[in-house]
């Protein structure tokens, strides 16, 4: 199991013709994860992320998400901060079938 994430998010901005949905994500990140085993930091983490969101056509939905994670003192009294960024298109073929293309960076 790796470390615990309790979010809060608000929808801060729905959907409109010209704008996209926007919702900030704010997490707690408990460590419960197994650190010998690689499945989380051992200490409590904070994350950020902004979302956006916007619906093209029927068929396309464009998705876009950067953020960053904080993990005070992790290794040898030193921080850890990581960046992401990434972004994601949506093809609905036909009713009940979606296709999906991402493409993220993390910045360590």
């Amino acid at each position: 199991m790796e470390d615990m994430r309790l979010n809060y998010r608000l929808q801060a901005f729905m959907e409109g013709k010209y704008t996209p949905a926007f919702a900030p994500r704010l997490s707690l990140v408990l460590p419960t994860g197994d650190t010998d085993k690689g499945f989380g930091v051992g200490v409590v983490g904070y994350e950020f992320n902004l979302p956006f969101s916007k619906i093209v056509s029927d068929r396309w939905t464009l998705n876009f998400n950067a953020g960053m994670s904080v993990f005070p003192n992790a290794h040898q009294s030193q921080h850890l901060t990581n960046y992401n960024i990434g972004c994601e298109r949506d093809l609905r073929r036909q009713p009940g079938f979606q296709s999906h293309a991402r493409n993220a960076c993390r910045l360590e």
